[in-house]
């Protein structure tokens, strides 16, 4: 019901809220489980992963509820995302130039 959905909006908004800033001129920070950025594209919320041989990485736009989400069956994959986000929504993301965002190479 209503009730639910009024839980799972506040669930929503708790992750979406930065819990600490990472870089404040690069719009950085961290949500509850989540990598924020406000862009000029609004806020972006990232998660990305790494296992032997494989790479993960997710984008969304909390405010148009469209996102990206890419899996590779390589060490490397990582490397992929700045040309891949950018291809995706038509914008440099600050996340990659971030130096505790490291990368696979």
């Amino acid at each position: 019901g209503s009730k639910d959905a009024a839980d799972a909006e506040q669930r929503r908004a708790a992750l979406l809220t930065a819990a600490v800033t990472v870089d404040e001129n690069a719009g950085l920070s961290h949500g509850l489980g989540w990598a924020l950025e406000e862009g000029s594209n609004g806020l972006s919320a990232y998660q990305w992963g790494a296992n032997p041989h494989f790479r993960s990485f997710v984008l969304f736009h909390p405010g148009t509820d469209s996102g990206l989400v890419v899996l590779t069956n390589c060490e490397a994959g990582l490397d992929l995302m700045s040309a891949l986000t950018a291809a995706y929504d038509g914008q440099e993301h600050s996340l990659f130039g971030a130096a505790w965002a490291g990368s696979d190479s």
